[in-house]
């Protein structure tokens, strides 16, 4: 028994190193050089790292990098690559080009990462994704007990969605459980609504994947630590209480982004509006912008200064608003990949799920595709963070068709 328990708690060594080292907000710390965040040195100390553990997930990474022959993988790699050069020598801001390239060129690393574990048991991803959670929940203790924490938290949340729908497939319903926990907390804390959107998302998620495909022990297993942790939360809430309101409102500007938002947003869901008119009027006017002339994305504009207030179209300044593509990542890819690429694109991503429908169910399937819309709609920064753009990749590769690409 003893020596079962070292062996579980040792397989989680590595998934801990690497989701402090490169996939949680810790790397920011850890590889910071004058301000600028040094990806490529967190790779290389990963990579020596990974060769030495020689784990599962190292293994796949290996495997991923060495399909880069393949031609679906070596065309999307050549678009980014053009595209970064259209931004770098058409746009004439290189550095801003080259983050954006490396940050999606991460999300193809993370997509081929994800995909070697669909032919392999996927529980060291699942154990990444848990750790990465748990690692993010660390670092925003660690700003809140130091007193440096803003008013929002941002974390790579798509790692434990990703989490429940591997456990899900996988029966394995205590895990399950537990990232949709770890979730839960971390959109608690994040003042993100999105975040919110999608924990009450994955819950459906694990509640009907479950209820559909779990049985006998393990659906009561799932179910009994469901109720228990239900339980054990309202518990602290309710003890907690005083700390609760007091950490809202000793601080205006999160008493704003946590319970004026989301009383702002149910308004909306009652059919208010007030939502859209004080708190999403930007993002509308993104969508303004492409119905009314969608001739100026067309064509890609190249990995560019993502947030140039006054260089992305004078319809923005126009109209009084100040635009930034890491606002929706839809707008994102219209924008820097045109609509040349990202219709065909974004009809790739939905009907892959829509052709999952059977392998994951019809609810699960459509809480996936809402979790999906929900991050095309309000985070671009999946794109361009790299400890998002890692479990973007990762999962939309979980769902994913493949797509035949020939080179005559």
């Amino acid at each position: 028994m003893l020596h079962r328990l070292i062996r579980v708690m040792t397989s989680w060594i590595p998934s801990f190193i690497y989701a402090i080292l490169l996939l949680s907000p810790f790397s920011f710390r850890l590889f910071d050089i004058g301000g600028n965040y040094f990806l490529e040195g967190a790779l290389v100390v990963v990579a020596l790292l990974g060769f030495l553990m020689r784990d599962a997930v190292f293994d796949a990474a290996a495997k991923a990098l060495r399909q880069i022959k393949k031609p679906a993988v070596a065309s999307t790699i050549v678009i980014i690559t053009a595209l970064f050069l259209i931004g770098a020598l058409v746009e004439g801001n290189a550095a801003y080009a080259y983050g954006d390239y490396r940050s999606n060129l991460f999300v193809v690393f993370g997509f081929g990462v994800a995909s070697q574990f669909k032919a392999r048991d996927p529980l060291p991803l699942i154990r990444l994704a848990i750790a990465t959670g748990l690692i993010s929940l660390a670092a925003w203790y660690m700003q809140i007990s130091g007193d440096t924490a803003s008013t929002k938290f941002s974390s790579p949340y798509l790692c434990l969605t990703a989490a429940v729908l591997l456990a899900c497939e996988t029966r394995r319903a205590l895990l399950a459980v537990f990232a949709v926990i770890i979730l839960v907390v971390l959109a608690g804390v994040s003042f993100f609504r999105q975040y919110w959107i999608i924990a009450i998302l994955t819950i459906f998620l694990l509640l009907t994947f479950s209820l559909r495909s779990f049985k006998g022990k393990a659906r009561l297993r799932m179910l009994t630590v469901l109720a228990i942790g239900t339980l054990a939360a309202v518990a602290v809430i309710v003890h907690e209480y005083s700390k609760i309101q007091a950490f809202f409102l000793d601080d205006q500007s999160r008493y704003i982004q946590g319970v004026g938002k989301a009383s702002a947003l149910m308004d909306t869901l009652n059919g208010g509006g007030k939502a859209v008119q004080e708190g999403d009027n930007l993002r509308l006017a993104y969508f303004q912008f492409l119905g009314t002339q969608p001739w100026k994305v067309v064509l890609p504009h190249g990995l560019d200064y993502r947030s140039a207030y006054d260089h992305i179209d004078p319809f923005f300044t126009q109209h009084g608003y100040q635009a930034t593509t890491i606002d929706s990542l839809f707008f994102y890819l219209a924008y820097h990949y045109g609509l040349i690429i990202t219709v065909p694109l974004l009809w790739w991503l939905y009907w892959s799920i829509w052709a999952n429908r059977r392998r994951f169910g019809a609810l699960p399937a459509s809480s996936l595709i809402l979790v999906l819309t929900v991050v095309l709609l309000f985070d671009g920064g999946q794109a361009v963070i790299p400890i998002k753009s890692f479990w973007l990749g990762a999962f939309v590769a979980l769902f994913s068709r493949p797509v035949s690409i020939r080179w005559r």
